[in-house]
């Protein structure tokens, strides 16, 4: 899998000119134990911007495109109900993926068109399964194509149908956790050990001078989803982990500040010198019929997420000049 984590943008001089006000005139002061702001300051430090192509969005079998487009042609339109998209938490509920392949083979009967598309689809991908059911040659797509129109209502069939379509909802329409190596960011020991200094250690009551992951998440897909990243150390010393929601309906979600977002000090040398970040995917809610998306090119390597990660600085520095 490509890395394109770009634009490691937290430097010395970014992070003093976002501390410090105009009205400070630092050469002139020549105390030691300084301190800029109180307690409610709040800052925000550029960190990095994590980009998702479309073909790292896979699993072992297809990419995300290629996975789509299948799940289009299995599902019935419209879904039962009138529903706008796959719950694909539910896809262990008998009940719910029963209505809604009762929905396809429905369809099948009254749309020829819909019964023409799943004959292809079967027989690219379950030509083996199907062929000894209806008694054709699997060598033979014209015998097999007219065979399938023919008898998919046989209980038979329409069993092994039944099976082959929740699994590939239960197993295919799945893709596989995103890895990346952060690197080591360019910051001097100096302003790390400054940052590290003026952090309150963990188990803290009511602590105030805090550190925390934050960010954004665009993404393309019509597919609503949970990330759940995990940075470690090289050496796999987990750093931080938290979950991120992303809902399709939004062009931009928030990772917000949370306990499992806050870094502390040790976290935060560990961050500077170098992370491995593995990002699980869980989907949640597929939306059938995104022309858009689903006219993508197969060679199309844009961007379909982009994480734009910050680092959130609460309560005020001291420092020794």
């Amino acid at each position: 899998m490509k890395k394109h984590l770009l634009c490691l943008l937290f430097a010395v001089g970014g992070l003093l000119s976002s501390c410090v006000d105009s009205e400070y005139d630092l050469s002139a002061l020549k105390t030691d134990n300084i301190s800029i702001g109180d307690e409610s300051m709040v800052k925000e430090l550029p960190l990095a911007r994590v980009y998702i192509s479309m073909n790292e969005i896979a699993n072992n079998q297809s990419d995300i495109l290629a996975l789509c487009i299948k799940a289009d042609k299995w599902l019935p339109t419209p879904l039962p109900g009138g529903a706008d998209y796959l719950d694909l938490t539910r896809i262990n509920d008998e009940t719910y993926v029963g209505g809604i392949f009762d929905a396809l083979i429905d369809q099948m009967e009254a749309d020829p068109e819909k019964l023409e598309t799943v004959a292809a689809l079967v027989y690219e991908d379950y030509a083996g399964v199907f062929a000894d059911l209806l008694g054709v040659p699997t060598a033979r797509p014209d015998l097999f194509h007219e065979a399938f129109v023919a008898g998919y209502n046989n209980p038979y069939v329409v069993s092994e149908l039944r099976s082959c379509f929740t699994g590939f909802l239960d197993t295919d329409l799945r893709v596989d956790a995103f890895h990346y190596d952060l690197g080591s960011i360019n910051l001097s020991s100096d302003v790390v050990d400054m940052l590290a200094d003026n952090l309150d250690p963990e188990g803290t009551a009511n602590p105030v001078n805090t550190l925390n992951l934050a960010g954004e998440i665009t993404c393309k897909l019509p597919i609503s989803m949970r990330l759940e990243p995990t940075f470690t150390t090289e050496w796999g010393e987990k750093i931080l982990s938290f979950s991120a929601e992303i809902d399709a309906a939004r062009e931009v979600n928030e990772i917000v500040e949370s306990d499992d977002t806050r870094i502390y000090a040790e976290g935060l040398r560990q961050l500077i010198d170098g992370a491995e970040i593995s990002i699980p995917v869980l989907f949640e809610r597929y939306y059938p019929g995104d022309s858009e998306f689903l006219n993508t090119p197969a060679d199309d390597d844009s961007a379909q997420i982009e994480i734009k990660l910050h680092l959130i600085k609460r309560g005020g520095i001291k420092f020794n000049l």
